[in-house]
């Protein structure tokens, strides 16, 4: 009834994520898709302690713990995803960068029969695109099916602070395409209004007769700003 909930047995979670997912279930594919923020990393490797893999001047991690070293050097602890590889579960280890490295939030995808046992998982959005401004990234997007394509509302975070929404759209749940990049599909409020900081959409419209209705949650202030007087909402 989507008022009363059971835990799972065993309690199964998804690893290899951040602090961010999406879940839907496609009915076409009887399958459940989950959509999640990881965090892109880009430095200067001098060292690298793996169990598998060979990560390069770019690699993807959920989170990580910073260890500061000798002169301007970091290391980063934590677990890494090769999206290269064949095998896309997590592992642990450790880099070390020459100096502190870059990290932007990106989203990957990953597929699932069971809500246990989970495949697939790729990256499928990098922001910044082409003519998108150099300090754009993503948090997070949220899907849904419709009339045969998957279509996704992707926050754009701005300067690390303004979050708004794209439409995008793919037809395989792999290759995604947004609508018009750098135009939101809902965007913020003026300022001063109860939507004027982020908005974040909610896993998918309700159809009401020939429309969709999108709710989304708003919040006064961005993401920068953890004041008191931050306050959210839904729109």
């Amino acid at each position: 009834d989507g008022m009363h909930w059971t835990n799972a047995a065993e309690n199964p979670v998804f690893i290899g994520a951040s602090d961010v997912t999406d879940a839907q279930y496609d009915p076409i594919r009887k399958t459940y898709l989950l959509h999640y923020k990881i965090w892109r990393v880009d430095g200067e490797v001098v060292a690298r302690r793996l169990p598998r893999g060979n990560a390069g001047p770019v690699s993807y991690w959920p989170t990580w713990k910073t260890v500061k070293l000798d002169g301007s050097k970091v290391r980063f602890q934590g677990q890494l995803v090769d999206f290269s590889s064949d095998d896309t579960s997590p592992v642990s280890g450790s880099i070390d960068f020459a100096r502190e490295p870059t990290s932007r939030r990106v989203v990957a995808r990953a597929e699932s029969r069971d809500l246990v046992h989970w495949t697939n998982a790729r990256l499928v959005v990098e922001l910044p695109e082409q003519d998108d401004p150099a300090d754009w990234s993503t948090y997070g997007m949220s899907t849904f099916s419709y009339e045969g394509l998957y279509l996704g509302l992707l926050r754009v975070f701005h300067s690390d602070r303004e979050i708004d929404l794209e439409l995008a759209f793919s037809r395989d749940d792999r290759s995604w395409m947004r609508t018009t990049p750098g135009k939101p599909f809902i965007p913020l409020g003026p300022g001063g209004s109860y939507d004027a900081g982020m908005v974040f959409s909610s896993n998918s419209p309700i159809a009401v007769g020939d429309e969709l209705w999108f709710y989304y949650g708003a919040f006064t202030r961005d993401h920068a700003d953890s004041g008191s007087d931050q306050s959210a909402s839904i729109g």
